[in-house]
């Protein structure tokens, strides 16, 4: 009956240690979770100033780019047009 009591203060006694850990360990997790939301947002800025500059950039690239790319090919495919045209008509030298 002694042994039985004596467990029974004992757990008693292990209860506001138990409490003590659950609060300490849901606070040191809230403190994180705070600290790493606090982080994604400033990545979060950074990457959306990242992306404003690369789209700025690209709009200023833009117009010489089309004029390199889509303008040159598509003289390329009318001068291969032409000459296509040209090796198909009969010659006039005799």
């Amino acid at each position: 009956m002694a042994f039985v009591w004596f467990i029974e203060i004992n757990f008693f006694l292990y209860i506001p240690r138990i409490v003590g850990f659950l609060f300490g360990f849901s606070l040191a997790s809230s403190f994180a979770a705070y600290h790493l939301l606090d982080e994604y947002k400033q990545a979060s800025a950074a990457l959306q100033t990242s992306v404003e500059e690369l789209q700025l950039s690209t709009e200023k690239v833009w117009p010489w780019f089309y004029v390199l790319v889509v303008d040159l090919t598509s003289e390329l495919w009318f001068l291969r047009f032409l000459h296509m045209l040209g090796e198909s008509r009969p010659s006039r030298r005799t």
